[in-house]
């Protein structure tokens, strides 16, 4: 649970900006002197993300062993890709983009709110339609969307990042993403459409910790059967990154039909927040659904 105390209390971004200024002033200098020479496209992508002073933070503080030509070379690396799919992320952080769009209508998966400093999403594995999305990965890439899906998951992670970052900037504090994974009405079969999908959201995880540092604050996973608890987190220790796994964490007092409140690890977020409502009915709590959060399987009663 130390995770979440830590996100109980975020860090003050102007402070943590002025503990390493010097090392964000030489950064600054060279992405300078490597934009003077860029392509357009890169010059705009640097300055929609925008590649300021929070931006260049947020890689400081994720990789703290990595001295400036290192810590240079990765934001250039993500000012290549973001320059790639520049009009998408735009489109992916204005909630208007419709290859998104038609992800999301197989992913159960949706935004809740701010609560305790930090941005939170749920995700209700069960109810996802990976098998389908297994069989539509070619049309997704070849014939139909034209865009790989590890790019279009990747868009998700830009719209997530657009509610941080302006929690963040708004706040002054370095806010993130509290994930919570419910694991009611998973099946433990897994056919080859559900591992091809499975594999993607490896190379998502890999290229998130790259191209989204410090989004993610703590993945919370719900599940009442310990069985099915552990197949999940050996799946997850297996695909994702080092840096993200080390961010998962099991609420333990979950207990189907029990309020959310029942794990312990959500009072150290806000010790006063009633957490029952805060989630949604399909989480045991009072909230009505999002459409996001529907059953992308069967219609639910």
């Amino acid at each position: 649970m130390e995770k979440l105390h830590k996100l109980a209390s975020p860090l003050v971004l102007s402070e943590v900006i002025g503990i390493h200024r010097a090392k964000i002033n030489q950064i600054k200098a060279v992405l300078k002197d490597y934009l003077s020479t860029s392509t357009e496209d890169i010059k705009a992508a640097a300055e929609q993300a925008p590649v300021d002073e929070i931006f260049i933070v947020r890689y400081i503080l994720s990789n703290p062993g990595d001295d400036v030509r290192t810590l240079v070379r990765k934001i250039q690396s993500t000012l290549e890709w973001r320059a790639s799919l520049l009009e998408l992320l735009i489109e992916a952080g204005e909630d208007r983009c419709q290859k998104l769009a038609f992800l999301q209508s197989y992913l159960c998966k949706g935004y809740l709110g701010e609560y305790g400093g930090n941005v939170f999403y749920a995700e209700r594995h069960g109810h996802n339609d990976l098998p389908r999305l297994g069989e539509l990965i070619k049309y997704y890439s070849e014939d139909g969307c034209g865009l790989e899906l590890a790019d279009a998951f990747l868009l998700l992670s830009e719209s997530s990042f657009r509610k941080v970052d302006a929690m963040s900037r708004r706040t002054d504090r370095l806010c993130k993403i509290v994930a919570m994974f419910f694991l009611e009405n998973v099946s433990m079969k897994l056919n080859h459409n559900i591992m091809k999908v499975i594999q993607v959201y490896g190379t998502v995880s890999k290229r998130n910790t790259l191209y989204y540092p410090q989004l993610l604050g703590v993945g919370v996973v719900f599940s009442s059967e310990s069985m099915l608890q552990r197949i999940f987190l050996k799946v997850c220790k297996a695909i994702m990154s080092e840096k993200t796994w080390n961010k998962i964490i099991v609420c333990k007092g979950y207990k189907k039909g029990i309020e959310p409140s029942s794990c312990p690890g959500l009072k150290l977020l806000d010790s006063k927040l009633d957490w029952t409502q805060v989630f949604p009915k399909c989480a045991n709590g009072a909230q009505p659904n999002p459409p996001e959060l529907k059953s992308r399987q069967k219609p639910e009663a």
